[in-house]
């Protein structure tokens, strides 16, 4: 909290903490931050929306638009789906079923299709894997043995990574 790094007596800053907490350019960043001179209680405030307070729509939003910024760049036009968005949050359903709607129209639902496509992209990360598990016809024992008669510490590896899929 940011009370922590407050002398409340002097109402300043404990700058020998900042300087011990924060490397030099921050350090002095801080350090010119004016206080209030009556110091209010420090409250949590979520710059998300107007109110300040945190809901998970606001995060979808923002996180939004850090994917957008990201992935696509800025467009005069937006997320086309932006109409379809409206929608599904301003329904008169329950809350788990718009974020089920939501998350079926961001191909975001562990379906089969989406697990298979997530776990081939973990399991081409593993460069020196023995085995190769792309191979349609091998199932989780034919894997096993196979890389069992490796090491066990690939086994383990395998194991590991296949129960946190």
């Amino acid at each position: 909290m940011v009370s922590s790094v407050i002398d409340s007596e002097n109402r300043r800053w404990n700058a020998e903490l900042i300087r011990s907490l924060f490397l030099p350019f921050e350090a002095n960043t801080i350090l010119n931050i004016p206080l209030s001179y009556n110091l209010p209680e420090d409250k949590v405030i979520w710059i998300g929306n107007r109110k300040g307070e945190f809901t998970v729509r606001s995060a979808y939003y923002i996180a939004l638009k850090v994917i957008e910024s990201d992935e696509v760049g800025e467009s005069s036009y937006g997320d086309f789906r932006t109409p379809l968005w409206r929608k599904i949050w301003h329904l008169k359903i329950p809350a788990k079923i718009r974020i089920f709607a939501w998350r079926a129209c961001m191909n975001a639902l562990p379906t089969k299709l989406n697990l298979n496509k997530n776990a081939r992209q973990v399991w081409d990360r593993w460069v020196e894997c023995p085995v190769n598990l792309n191979s349609a016809h091998l199932d989780v024992s034919d894997i096993a043995l196979k890389i069992s008669d490796d090491t066990s510490k690939d086994l383990e590896t395998f194991f590991v990574t296949a129960w946190s899929l």
